[in-house]
């Protein structure tokens, strides 16, 4: 089974998929930002749980491709496309406030454990 919970602000919505059932089980925290044609992020924060994996969403809604950039321990580059979602795997990480790069400049933050 596997659980995505969705952040967005300070709630969470618990969304869950089903394989079969030996295949163990993954949990996940949905963080998701949208790069709108201001170049602004919306939300500007997004806040998950601490000690959970994460799965970095960012749409760009204003038709162009970005690199996205999330200053984490080990960072790595996140192209996004102009024409679907960019997602990214992130290791669960310890309570703190990380800076997520639009195109290098500072965008948005991923809130954990707020």
């Amino acid at each position: 089974m596997t659980v995505l919970l969705m952040g967005c602000g300070a709630s969470l919505t618990p969304r869950a998929s089903s394989s079969t059932a030996t295949a163990g089980t993954n949990v996940r925290v949905l963080a998701r930002f949208t790069v709108l044609r201001s170049g602004a992020l919306s939300p500007p924060t997004v806040t998950v749980s601490a000690h959970i994996p994460i799965e970095l969403v960012v749409i760009a809604a204003d038709g162009r491709a970005h690199r996205a950039l999330l200053h984490i321990p080990n960072p790595r580059p996140l192209p996004v496309p102009k024409s679907r979602p960019a997602e990214q795997l992130i290791p669960a990480l310890p309570r703190g406030s990380y800076s997520l790069d639009i195109d290098g400049r500072r965008r948005g933050t991923l809130r954990v454990g707020g």
